[in-house]
Order: structure tokens, then sequence, then C-alpha cells
């Protein structure tokens, strides 16, 4: 899924593809995720 969401954003000349988070930040990376939400690996879970 995030492969095809990359390819659909280069074709529409997007430079900036945000996806994941930090569950899977690591798939979203591989995929070609430009940048990636990674708050809770930083802050901790919220309350």
């Amino acid at each position: 899924m995030f492969r095809e969401l990359a390819r659909l954003a280069r074709a529409h000349g997007l430079r900036e593809l945000s996806m994941g988070m930090t569950g899977d930040f690591e798939v979203a990376i591989e995929e070609g995720a430009t940048m990636v939400r990674i708050g809770r690996a930083i802050f901790g879970e919220r309350a």
C-alpha cells in the first residue's frame, strides 16, 4: 500500500510524502516516505 501511494504522489509531482508513524516508520521509509511521525518513540505514550 505504501509503495502505491508513493508512486501516485510522484506521478502527480509531489516532492514530499508523509506516511507512517512510530509503529510502522521503517516500512514507510522503505516504501518511499520522505517524512514520518515518530512522536510516541520520542515522547512516549499519551496519558
